[in-house]
């Protein structure tokens, strides 16, 4: 593993922002969802008279719940960053009082 807890800054967090809001996003997610569809599909299309189906139905049956839950982790991991960062972002900061020293 790489690095399996990164973190982006808030930086990458405001370009992933920017990301969401391009019209080919979308475009981009459909793909995505069909890629993930395709996996279900080749687990559903087995063929039963396979010498090795059960082997088969194993082995498909873990790609397509791994595409599937991968593609669901990166988009719950952008949701909560995106919120995040909107919600920090919403808070009201107080400014500190430049003027309190002045009469002492």
């Amino acid at each position: 593993m790489m690095n399996a807890s990164y973190r982006p800054s808030d930086t990458e967090v405001a370009q992933l922002m920017a990301l969401l809001q391009q019209p080919g996003f979308e475009v981009l997610k459909k793909i995505q969802m069909a890629e993930v569809d395709f996996f279900q599909l080749d687990l559903l299309n087995t063929d039963p008279s396979a010498e090795n189906y059960e082997t088969l139905v194993r082995t498909r049956h873990s790609l397509a719940l791994a595409a599937g839950m991968f593609h669901q982790r990166v988009t719950d991991k952008i949701a909560g960053y995106v919120s995040e960062l909107g919600a920090r972002r919403e808070q009201k900061q107080v400014l500190a009082d430049t003027t309190e020293n002045l009469f002492e």
